[in-house]
């Protein structure tokens, strides 16, 4: 009788299998197609879950900021002062890739949430320029704190510091070039000032529930 009832369970098993065999042609490829699809769905799902779970990995923003007119100055590259002139009332925010947005943002809300961005540590920025209106652009970088934006005269000011450059130590750089000696300029025309990433403000929940709404 054990002997009888293994062999029962061990066909019952094998049934299934059996019935998918059997069927006709049209109702097996209808039946792994239909199984394919229904993994299909699962995977889309789960990766559509993990990048929405995790935005605040992936979103870093940017600035542009032209002007007319500028000077930095200082005492010396330690302790300098950026001033931006002849700037409109917005600037451009757009975001690392792999995500593509850009934004219009007012001056006001970019200084009132400049601790939000730069909080582990003020931001790095290039600052290209003509000293005069019609010369080639050069550019230096520099490191940048909190700016103030004064409406009436159109002009935003940063405490700045240099950060020197060097020559290009890549392994695979196959041409050397010396960096320019190029002086803190007390003026110059025609700049625009572009800033690193920085995180998207706000608390990491509203990060995660909003992402680019907050900034």
């Amino acid at each position: 009788m054990p002997f009888r009832n293994h062999r029962w369970y061990r066909d019952e098993a094998r049934r299934p299998r059996r019935r998918f065999l059997t069927m006709p042609l049209r109702r097996r490829r209808g039946a792994i197609a239909a199984f394919g699809l229904a993994v299909g769905m699962v995977v889309v799902a789960f990766s559509t879950l993990s990048a929405a779970a995790t935005p605040d990995q992936q979103l870093n923003y940017l600035w542009s900021i032209p002007s007319a007119t500028g000077s930095l100055t200082g005492p010396d590259d330690q302790h300098l002062v950026l001033k931006l002139g002849g700037v409109r009332n917005y600037l451009t925010r757009f975001t690392d890739r792999p995500v593509r947005q850009a934004y219009v943002v007012a001056n006001t809300d970019f200084v009132g949430r400049f601790q939000g961005y730069f909080a582990d540590a003020n931001p790095n920025a290039v600052l290209s320029f003509s000293q005069n209106r019609t010369g080639i652009p050069t550019d230096i970088v520099l490191q940048i704190g909190q700016p103030q934006w004064n409406p009436q005269r159109s002009t935003l000011t940063f405490p700045a510091v240099r950060v020197p450059q060097a020559e290009d130590d890549l392994p695979n750089t196959t041409v050397h070039i010396k960096p320019p000696l190029i002086g803190n300029p007390p003026s110059f025309f025609n700049a625009s000032l572009f800033i690193d990433s920085g995180k998207p403000c706000g608390t990491v929940a509203d990060t995660l529930a909003t992402a680019a709404v907050l900034c």
